[in-house]
């Protein structure tokens, strides 16, 4: 692990801006792209709001998960219920089999990358499916770097040129050796045919 004091903490660039973070492998992110699609229904697309309101309980969950896959990217799905609950769900990265498997097609590691694990997510979002459930956001981290939207993210959520899930949230996670620095989330919205940043 990177010692924190020795990490240089770049600014956040827009959304709309190349990310120094590299990116995901294109392979990988087709499979995570493929694993989200499932067999759900593609609800319509519509203004993305302009805050979303997390359980004090999931947002430490997900600073756990965070923290615990430093100096690795982790990644996952919030499920919502009817009673209000919102469940956490990790998802396993598997960049680093990927990477082991063939370092050629697939260069970098889950420090830089994540492509999600397909069982994992398609039992995450079945069980979104469920009645009187939820599929309420994605998240990953961004270990060593800020919590912005980049171009590869946007490109990874939209593999045919729209959102899989319009409607859910995607949430990134940044985090500085032991500490979480910022959670940001981004809603798709229909009217700007983008993701804009939200209050969480």
């Amino acid at each position: 692990m990177a010692a924190f004091a020795a990490v240089e903490r770049r600014p956040s660039p827009p959304v709309s801006a190349r990310s120094s973070r590299p990116a995901c492998d294109d392979a990988a992110s087709a499979i995570f792209s493929n694993a989200i699609m499932g067999e759900s229904t593609k609800p319509p697309a519509s203004a993305g709001p302009d805050e979303a309101r997390l359980p004090a309980e999931a947002v430490e969950e997900m600073r756990a998960h965070a923290l615990e896959c430093f100096p690795d990217e982790c990644c996952g799905v919030l499920i919502g219920s009817a009673d209000g609950a919102v469940e956490v769900r990790r998802i396993r990265n598997i960049q680093d089999q990927m990477h082991a498997r063939d370092p050629e097609r697939y260069p970098r590691t889950a420090r830089t990358a994540y492509v999600g694990d397909p069982d994992d997510l398609r039992d995450a979002l079945e069980s979104a499916d469920k009645p009187g459930r939820k599929l309420m956001a994605f998240y990953h981290s961004h270990p060593d770097h800020d919590a912005y939207f980049s171009e590869e993210d946007v490109a990874q959520a939209t593999p045919f040129g729209e959102p899989s899930y319009p409607d859910a949230l995607q949430i990134v996670i940044s985090v500085y050796g032991t500490s979480v620095k910022e959670i940001k989330g981004f809603a798709w919205s229909g009217e700007d045919e983008a993701f804009r940043e939200v209050r969480l």
